[in-house]
């Protein structure tokens, strides 16, 4: 619940980047994914520490020092689900062609190593996961990178969806652009005429 709560404080999903002349420099999207391992491990932890804690309050005989460990230790648990309970993800579309990475670390090197270029990226797709739903890029060439594993379905709908539209946005940007030097270079060529 923490993390859910930390996401929506500081979530700011939607990248567009441009320039001084209000071309497209880069489109993408962020979220954030629940560490799930960091929850069944820590919070079992706080959960069980919760109820130890109540009972050495209860015992007039339990030392104070005992009872404030076992608080911190508690305290501890709690602090690890929310500052670990989620690792930010996040990818750019980027005008000169390259992906980038908005956040996060999980499957980046999988991914610098299969695309260097959002043109080779066929499309992009929500799939089911171990973990629950994920997103998937699908490249022309057949292969598949896994930008995220385990999240719910809705979020993974949005993340695929907010991710197409980026990579449509950045590809008619890119047909603006070279549309617009086509046309500078044939005006400068009727000037040179």
């Amino acid at each position: 619940m923490i993390h859910k709560l930390i996401n929506r404080l500081f979530d700011h999903p939607v990248i567009r980047e441009r320039d001084e002349n209000g071309m497209l420099t880069a489109a993408g999207f962020t979220w954030t994914e629940p560490v799930m391992w960091v929850f069944e491990i820590f919070g079992t932890a706080g959960f069980l520490l919760a109820f130890y804690w109540l009972m050495c309050l209860a015992d007039p005989h339990t030392p104070t020092e005992f009872t404030a460990m076992v608080g911190l230790a508690l305290m501890g648990c709690v602090g690890a689900c929310a500052v670990l309970g989620s690792v930010s993800r996040g990818i750019g579309f980027e005008r000169s062609g390259r992906i980038s990475n908005r956040g996060g670390w999980v499957n980046w090197l999988d991914m610098v190593g299969s695309i260097k270029d959002h043109a080779h990226i066929a499309s992009i797709e929500v799939t089911k996961t171990e973990l629950g739903a994920g997103v998937a890029m699908f490249t022309t060439w057949g292969g598949t990178v896994m930008l995220s594993h385990g999240l719910s379905e809705p979020a993974a709908r949005l993340a695929a969806v907010q991710l197409t539209i980026a990579l449509r946005e950045m590809r008619e940007s890119l047909t603006t652009v070279r549309s617009h030097q086509s046309g500078q270079r044939q005006a400068a060529a009727a000037l040179i005429d």
